[in-house]
């Protein structure tokens, strides 16, 4: 199975620029339908109105962190929930433990390069 370049995806992250970089790194690498919003809210709004295949949240937000996101979407989406990935610059173990227990996909430290970006992305969209 090909990788498709059309997969949606989400970026969520409270730094205006950061969202916009990482969303960036993504149209550079192809993918042709992605989507960047600042908080936890409007990501939840931007997913009641269309299915995303995967989505990358920061961690550390205001209001509504990444890890209590994914909590809403799980509760939400069920079985049918995106491919989820944690963005953080915080490297200790808890926060790579927490999103293990969670059941995210995984976590990528903060600044991710693009190939790493495009190793993720390949092998999560793989697997579906």
């Amino acid at each position: 199975m090909a990788l498709s370049m059309s997969a949606s995806i989400l970026v969520v992250d409270d730094q205006q620029v950061a969202a916009a970089v990482t969303q960036s790194i993504l149209v550079r690498l192809g993918f042709t339908n992605t989507d960047a919003v600042n908080s936890a809210a409007d990501a939840i709004e931007k997913i009641r109105h269309r299915r995303y295949d995967l989505v990358f949240c920061d961690w550390h937000m205001p209001q509504t962190d990444g890890p209590e996101l994914f909590r809403q979407i799980k509760l939400t989406a069920g079985s049918k929930r995106p491919k989820f990935y944690f963005l953080t610059g915080d490297s200790r173990w808890g926060c790579m433990v927490t999103a293990r227990d969670l059941g995210a996909d995984g976590l990528l430290i903060k600044p991710q390069r693009p190939a790493e970006l495009m190793q993720r992305i390949s092998q999560t969209l793989y697997l579906q």
